[in-house]
């Protein structure tokens, strides 16, 4: 990731740099060197619970009804019979 940013900001590119890393450390790496946004797979999923937990309390079956129909939604588009 790092490489490839300081390649593409040697180039001058206007491109949207979003890389992906595992630990904040890297990801202070990667602002300095110019990323416009890193996406942390662990906290986005951290924020995503606690965003779930908060939600739940009283109306489950409303939260759980709406993420079954998403899954559904991408997994139709992710998956679709015969183009695996």
């Amino acid at each position: 990731n790092l490489n490839l940013i300081k390649k593409i900001k040697r180039a001058k590119s206007k491109a949207k740099l979003i890389p992906v890393a595992d630990r904040i450390h890297n990801a202070f790496e990667l602002y300095k060197a110019g990323a416009d946004y890193v996406i942390l797979p662990k906290i986005i999923g951290g924020e995503k619970i606690l965003d779930v937990i908060g939600k739940i309390t009283g109306n489950s079956d409303i939260i759980k009804k709406k993420e079954i129909d998403f899954l559904k939604s991408i997994h139709y588009f992710l998956y679709r019979e015969g183009e695996h």
